[in-house]
């Protein structure tokens, strides 16, 4: 049997074949190589919606622009931006994930001032894809002080104090003698100044979105009394006096002490397995107290109104802790009852307490010592 030799024309076309396969083989292979190095890196965020609204009427703010700051707790990053809120009274931003502070300015573009503000504590976390929130603004205007002297003198460097519901403030006029208090709440505020010996005071309506001119003539003199000084130097004496006879007590204490030391020493060996038995029943009803606490804060937030649990999502920690007691003590009680049950100090109590008035969530009433804390109807869902 004959060997079949290929003709000139299979082996041209087989060696075109070959070339154009290795071609192919030398332009493919780096790109595919270098795809393989590529890495993408990507950003998660989260659409979030924000949905303002009026703190005292519970109504939208439609169509205006809104100039918000974000602060990224832990960081310390900061984003400023404005947005303009549509005909539902909502605005929306892609954020990322992490605990963020937004604080809002709403301009009514047809007054001279800020119209509202508002702030609020948020945690986005990577299993949202989108969020919404209502966030309930406070109508504010602002108030210019002038502080002068019976001559008509401007005075400079002088102390004002504006009093203004639950809002509290302090600051000193300046080389002008005047001094523009902004985000001022709406409603009646009251104006103290004093310069050296001198103090005078005023009122003024604040409307919102509009800036209040007032004038502080300083007429009147503060006289200091002799007796006061005297008093200072009694209770002086009197500390002194309590000092030593505090000291006499706590030598005399410690030489009982010493005296009794080695009895102590023996008779407490007795006691210490019945004193673990005391600290491990006392750790059980702490837990048990503590699981009741739980319970009952849960019952209490179950049974909200749907705008009082709208308000509770834009509260801070402290204020969430105040109200959840408020709940659980039939919607009062009084500010060292809620200072024991907290932890928080009086001095930043008192700014809590401001800030939930503001927000017509409690109403503080003062009756002498004492200081009563309420729910209001409007939080309550009974107006």
């Amino acid at each position: 049997m004959g060997h079949i030799k290929p003709g000139k024309g299979s082996l041209k076309g087989a060696v075109a074949f070959v070339s154009a396969l290795a071609f192919l083989m030398a332009f493919f292979m780096p790109i595919a190589a270098s795809a393989e190095t590529i890495s993408y890196t990507d950003t998660y965020y989260v659409d979030f919606f924000v949905t303002l609204k009026d703190i005292n009427s519970g109504e939208i703010i439609p169509s205006m622009p809104v100039d918000m700051v974000w602060v990224k707790d832990g960081t310390g990053g900061t984003i400023n931006l404005t947005k303009y809120i549509d005909k539902r009274g909502t605005f929306s931003y892609r954020i990322s994930p992490g605990k963020w502070s937004l604080l809002v300015y709403i301009d009514n573009l047809s007054t001279p001032e800020v119209d509202y503000t508002g702030e609020s504590a948020y945690t986005i976390t990577e299993d949202l894809v989108t969020r919404g929130e209502v966030l309930y603004v406070v109508p504010v205007g602002s108030i210019e002080v002038e502080v002068s002297d019976q001559s008509a003198n401007l005075v400079a460097g002088a102390d004002v104090d504006f009093k203004c519901k639950s809002h509290r403030t302090s600051a000193k006029t300046d080389k002008f003698g005047s001094y523009k208090a902004d985000f001022m709440p709406v409603g009646e505020c009251k104006i103290y100044a004093a310069s050296n010996n001198l103090v005078g005071s005023t009122s003024a309506i604040v409307a919102m979105g509009r800036s209040k001119t007032v004038e502080v003539i300083l007429s009147e003199e503060v006289k200091t009394s002799y007796f006061k000084s005297y008093f200072y130097y009694i209770m002086f004496g009197a500390f002194l006096v309590v000092l030593l006879a505090l000291s006499y007590f706590l030598i005399r204490k410690r030489i009982k002490k010493e005296v009794r030391e080695e009895f102590v020493r023996k008779v407490k060996k007795r006691f210490v397995s019945k004193e673990k038995a005391e600290k491990k029943e006392s750790r059980a009803e702490k837990s048990k107290e503590g699981a009741k606490a739980a319970k009952e804060e849960k019952e209490a937030k179950d049974e909200l109104n749907p705008r009082a649990r709208d308000v509770m999502k834009t509260l801070n920690d402290k204020e969430q802790k105040i109200v959840n007691v408020l709940l659980q003590n039939g919607n009062k009680s009084t500010q060292a009852t809620i200072r024991n049950e907290t932890g928080i100090p009086k001095t930043t109590l008192a700014r809590v307490f401001q800030s939930l008035e503001s927000k017509n969530v409690v109403k503080v009433e003062t009756i002498g010592k004492l200081k009563k804390v309420e729910l209001t109807e409007w939080f309550l869902g009974k107006d």
